[in-house]
């Protein structure tokens, strides 16, 4: 029995040794991020972007969103770019990543420039405290939601999907767990993460190149023609339609959805919305109740296009 005893410790004793450092390590996670926060992007940022000359934007991040191949976002890190990451702002339901490998204007840029193999993502979640911005944009502080899901991607210019299965009740409450040891919260955020792994080499140049991100949601997330919450975030102006000069549609995650109108430069109606299943819903909160239900909805060119059930058009610009 005494032999038994101190085989067990002995066996025991590299476990205990090991397994405070494998909690302080799964704790203590958090980073912070910087984001650019540019009008008709998503919150976003990079670990480096290629630089040349003057034009400082040619190969920078929000090339991602601008929904074209013809431009990229290019890593500036030495070499490959292995271990450097991406970092955009997501939304509940995110269901398909779609994108697009490469420098895929043409075949010619394609090929010489390194594209994509493997990576890595992972979602995060983010709170911007009081004060916490520089001349780049807001400061996040973040955690990981789980763990980082690997991809292989083909070597080719057209859309990729990669679907994305995550349990967004375990990220709501992982939220509020970072909102819950910070003093005060301005903002907060869901945040998908790019790792570079693996590249195609180029024929001629080590830079590693995505062209383009876009997402898709899941039914319950998503609005009429898929639009989502951060489609129809922010601050507009009425040019058709509803009743007021300007709308202020407002969302701090995980619940808070709340809308404000505006006529004559004063507070006309507020109220609460709702997007999913297809339709998007703003109640009002004075004593008639009105309620807008949309059914059809567009972006065009900063504008936001919607039709209630009745045929009846509204036209928002940003």
């Amino acid at each position: 029995m005494k032999y038994n005893r101190i085989v067990f410790i002995w066996i025991l004793l590299p476990i205990l040794m090991f397994l405070p450092v494998y909690i302080l390590t799964a704790e203590d996670q958090s980073r912070e991020i910087v984001c650019i926060d540019l009008k008709g992007v998503p919150l976003c940022g990079a670990s480096s972007f290629l630089q040349e000359g003057e034009d400082w934007g040619k190969y920078h991040m929000k090339n991602l969103f601008d929904g074209t191949k013809d431009t990229a976002w290019v890593e500036g890190a030495k070499e490959d770019g292995i271990g450097e990451e991406v970092w955009f702002e997501i939304e509940p339901g995110l269901k398909e990543l779609i994108l697009v490998n490469g420098y895929a204007k043409n075949q010619t840029l394609f090929l010489r420039n390194n594209r994509v193999k493997k990576l890595d993502l992972r979602v995060w979640v983010g709170v911007q405290e009081p004060g916490k911005i520089t001349e780049i944009g807001p400061v996040f502080k973040v955690i990981p939601v789980d763990k980082a899901w690997s991809f292989e991607l083909k070597d080719s210019a057209e859309p990729q999907s990669l679907p994305i299965k995550m349990n967004w009740d375990l990220v709501d409450e992982k939220l509020e767990t970072l909102s819950n040891s910070v003093n005060a919260v301005d903002r907060a955020c869901y945040f998908l993460f790019l790792t570079l792994r693996e590249v195609f080499r180029g024929t001629h140049y080590r830079d590693t190149c995505i062209a383009e991100l876009s997402w898709k949601l899941g039914p319950d997330h998503e609005g009429p023609s898929g639009i989502g919450k951060l489609d129809i975030r922010g601050d507009w102006v009425v040019e058709k339609g509803s009743p007021w000069e300007s709308i202020q549609i407002e969302w701090l995650p995980p619940t808070y959805q709340q809308w404000s109108s505006f006529l004559h430069g004063q507070l006309f109606d507020a109220g609460t919305w709702h997007l999913g299943k297809g339709v998007f819903s703003i109640w009002s909160n004075a004593k008639n109740g009105d309620e807008f239900v949309f059914t059809r909805a567009r972006k065009e060119r900063g504008k936001l296009i919607l039709e209630e059930q009745d045929g009846t058009i509204h036209i928002w610009q940003k």
